[in-house]
This record gives C-alpha cells, sequence and structure tokens, in this order.
C-alpha cells in the first residue's frame, strides 16, 4: 500500500508498506477501498497493483473448504 501522494513511474519502496499475511489470515478493508486502478479519479493518478502469486487463479476460482472457518476481523 502507499499513500495518495506518492509519486512515480516508479514505485520507491521506502513509501510502501507491506503486509505479509499468513495462511487463514485476512485483512479488513474499509468500505469504499478502492482495490482496482478503475477506482482512480484523475488521468494522471498512479496506481501499483500488487498481487498475490496466485491471484489470477484465486481470483477466478470458488473452492470449498474443507473445515469451517472463523475470521475475526479487527
Amino acid at each position: 500500500m502507499t499513500a495518495p501522494h506518492t509519486k512515480g513511474p516508479v514505485l520507491d519502496a521506502s513509501a510502501a508498506w507491506l503486509l505479509k499475511l499468513t495462511p487463514r489470515e485476512g485483512i479488513q478493508l474499509h468500505l469504499g477501498t478502492c482495490t482496482q486502478g478503475r477506482c482512480l479519479r484523475q488521468r494522471h493518478d498512479l496506481f501499483f497493483n500488487l498481487q498475490l502469486a496466485d491471484t489470477n487463479q484465486s481470483e477466478h476460482e470458488t473452492l470449498p473448504l474443507t473445515e469451517p472457518l472463523n475470521v475475526v476481523l479487527r
């Protein structure tokens, strides 16, 4: 994640926050949080889309869980 005022075209690593999620963890985004570049308001806004290694697979497939999963969002 980066602050809205981050300049590019190359992402400065010191301006980014990286979140590491372990299996069975998740994060809660605020309602209205932009997670896609198309949410940007102006043509010159930059969007750095950092994806999971298997994003294309996991976003396009729904897999049943073999065990119930309790999720606590804080």
